[in-house]
């Protein structure tokens, strides 16, 4: 017989719909020819979270993925550098378009 833990709280009920999307959000467009290493969205998500120190999303696959970077007030300039510095450092050669 199983016996659950008084300590085991159950699992809250999930939110019904996501959250909206933040204003302020710059994306780019990643096209790999080359990725140094076996994982790339991997890396530029955890560099762009521990270098930059933002709020990012990275979806798409090893070919061509999508990087969106929430912008705080006064760094609108700054994103675009650090975008295209982080995905140099995390081994990816190819071609980076902001949408």
């Amino acid at each position: 017989m199983l016996t659950v833990s008084p300590l085991a709280d159950p699992t809250p009920p999930r939110p019904q719909a996501a959250l909206p999307e933040p204003a302020g959000i710059r994306t780019f467009r990643v096209d790999v020819d080359v990725a140094h290493l076996a994982n790339p969205m991997v890396a530029v998500q955890r560099m762009l979270a521990a270098d930059m120190g933002g709020f990012a999303r990275v979806t798409g696959d090893e070919d061509r993925f999508t990087i969106e970077v929430v912008v705080p007030d006064g760094a609108g300039a700054d994103v675009e550098a650090w975008v295209r510095w982080i995905v140099h450092h995390a081994g990816i050669r190819g071609s980076i378009h902001p949408v």
